[in-house]
């Protein structure tokens, strides 16, 4: 690998007439008085461009999500730039469903003018603002301003977004090209990127996996502020005509929210610099510089439709296929059959809910132990089933449905696998046992034990028949299957599901141990959820009610929900203190969590 160097469920009759006037006042009220969500305030910033010539229109936009009311307190001071005024926000309110619940959320988004009086390198501190009384920040900007923007012949940068008209739910790649012409590719040994948005798209959720191409060599460059990522080189790639050094880099996200999304405008700069020979103040000084921009660019995002929405509808968007297998599938009845279903496609493969046997008419004549999770990315969700046929009158695995919202056909789907053909045999020697039943009729009972002699002096036979034996072995097979179904009903303790429940807890513990910020605590505590209630972490991903015994934690859990996602998205300037998690989750566990 190369581098670059840088610069720098059914309702009741009430609860139904409850539900319709709910319904019917979320239509009639105005979205002020609808509940807000209980997500603590999401704070993002970011410049409409890092690289600007001078007397070009700047621009620093602030986004508050999650809040009521909201002012800018504090505009930063830098000598050389004008910042401000700030003037009066846009509101923007909509709908968003999360894990079942339905809530109003609100974002404010400021455009703050920025004038840059001459040339230069700036720093521009945070911004600060209050939220429904409580006090938040932005973080700190880099602007380059230049007097020439020298490059738009020498280089290009192209930004493109697929698709543009997206769903919430719907994966979109965002891909960057750029480079320069190749006759002056031996003059230039720096080159970086200068990109606001990385890492500042509120509705977009980065994929946790990203496209790599195995084919093209990788390149190491610098973005301004953001580290160093790693890039694809593109070999015989021509730009006007002209053969150029070309580049690709590109980013998976999830769409989360409707709205518009705005990508402000790139910068690729590149060139050459010398490093002086002096000892003892080494510097780089820069002999040729140039700037190409990509366009600004947008992502309209919209609501998945209500009409025609199954109720067994679990969040898959996009294009799927499934598969299945099953092994063994010549069985005794009670045996296990592990029964393997892969779903693969362009669709949200790691955030939809796995379709759960208990609830399919279909599956009545298995016994279902759970599932696991064996694999899970954006190409490709792996689920094992665990079931046991309950008679030799079943003859397949039947067909696993799961609702998919087909965005190439504009609808509901229903995907499932294929019905698998298995052998059921009887249980071993079960006929045998039923047979042995009236075999003997014992003559003798305690009253007619003999004395140990036979009336003719005959030695008495000291041991057991042979059918005694055979009674009592298969008396001990069908104890051992009836306990054995037993303690899977109550719950086997041997299960993958209770092993990862039992050690939940120290895994959490030991997460915390290594995170290093506040978005690995977050990872940690929805993961140690996760383990102990066998739902994913992503179904854990802004809930916070709780069912069963456990639910009167519930307040406790929303406040601790709220305080990780503050500190992770900025509306809290302190991580929650990993004893106060631990002791949470300790309180949990023995509640049955």
């Amino acid at each position: 690998m190369t581098s670059i160097a840088a610069a720098s469920i059914a309702p009741s009759r009430r609860a139904l007439a409850l539900c319709v006037l709910v319904a019917c006042a979320a239509w009639l009220l105005p979205a002020r008085a609808l509940a807000q969500a209980t997500s603590a305030p999401r704070v993002s910033a970011r410049l409409s461009a890092q690289v600007a010539r001078l007397g070009a229109r700047i621009e620093l936009r602030v986004d508050l999500e999650g809040v009521q009311r909201a002012d800018i307190v504090e505009l930063p001071k830098v000598d050389g730039l004008q910042i401000g005024p700030a003037g009066a926000p846009d509101k923007s309110e909509y709908l968003q469903i999360v894990n079942g619940r339905t809530s109003a959320s609100r974002t404010l988004t400021w455009r703050v003018p920025v004038h840059a009086q001459r040339e230069g390198v700036y720093e521009i501190g945070p911004l600060k603002l209050t939220a429904d009384g409580k006090a938040l920040q932005t973080g700190a900007f880099a602007l380059t301003v230049v007097k020439d923007m020298l490059g738009e012949e020498l280089g290009s940068f192209e930004l493109s977004i697929e698709p543009q008209n997206a769903l919430v739910g719907e994966p979109v790649r965002i891909e960057l090209r750029f480079g320069w012409d190749e006759a002056i590719n031996a003059d230039i040994n720096y080159a970086q990127l200068s990109i606001p948005w990385w890492g500042e798209l509120p509705g977009l959720l980065e994929r946790s996996d990203q496209p790599v191409d195995a084919r093209a060599d990788r390149v190491q460059l610098p973005i301004v502020g953001s580290g160093v990522v790693a890039c694809d080189e593109l070999a015989g790639q021509q730009v006007r005509g002209k053969p150029f050094r070309t580049f690709r880099l590109r980013r998976d996200f999830v769409a989360t929210r409707p709205g518009r999304i705005e990508l402000p405008t790139s910068t690729l700069e590149f060139g050459r610099y010398r490093e002086s020979r002096d000892f003892f103040n080494p510097r780089r000084e820069i002999v040729a510089q140039y700037f190409v921009n990509a366009a600004e660019a947008g992502l309209d995002i919209a609501p998945l439709p209500e009409a025609g929405r199954p109720a067994a509808f679990s969040g898959a968007v996009g294009a799927v296929q499934a598969r299945a297998r099953a092994e063994p599938r010549d069985v005794d009845v009670g045996d296990s059959i592990k029964f393997e279903v892969e779903w693969s496609g362009n669709a949200n493969l790691e955030f939809f809910e796995p379709p759960d046997p208990l609830r399919i008419d279909a599956f009545k004549g298995f016994r279902i132990f759970g599932h696991r999770e064996l694999d899970k990315t954006s190409t490709r969700r792996l689920v094992e089933y665990d079931l046991a046929p309950l008679s030799t009158d079943v003859k397949q695995v039947p067909a696993l449905p799961l609702w998919v919202y087909d965005t190439g056909k504009r609808a509901y789907q229903e995907i499932a696998t294929e019905p698998l053909s298995i052998h059921v045999r009887p249980l071993r020697d079960a006929a045998k046992l039923r047979a042995l039943g009236n075999v003997d009729s014992f003559d003798d009972d305690l009253a007619d034990i003999a004395s140990g002699l036979a009336a003719d002096g005959g030695a008495r036979a000291a041991g057991p028949r042979p059918a005694l034996w055979l009674a009592a072995l298969g008396g001990l097979g069908v104890a051992w299957l009836a306990l054995r179904a037993f303690v899977r009903r109550a719950g086997d303790p041997a299960t993958p599901r209770a092993r990862a429940r039992r050690r939940a807890l120290r895994e959490l513990e030991r997460a915390l141990q290594q995170a290093r910020d506040a978005n690995d605590d977050r990872a940690a505590w929805l993961e140690f959820l996760a383990q102990r209630s066998g739902e994913s972490a992503a179904a854990w991903d802004g809930r916070d009610a709780l069912r069963g015994p456990a639910q009167a934690q519930a307040g406790k859990l929303a406040a601790a929900q709220r305080r990780i996602d503050a500190a992770v998205w900025g509306g809290s300037p302190e991580r929650v203190r990993r004893e106060e998690l631990l002791a949470l989750a300790g309180e949990l566990v023995e509640a049955g969590l």
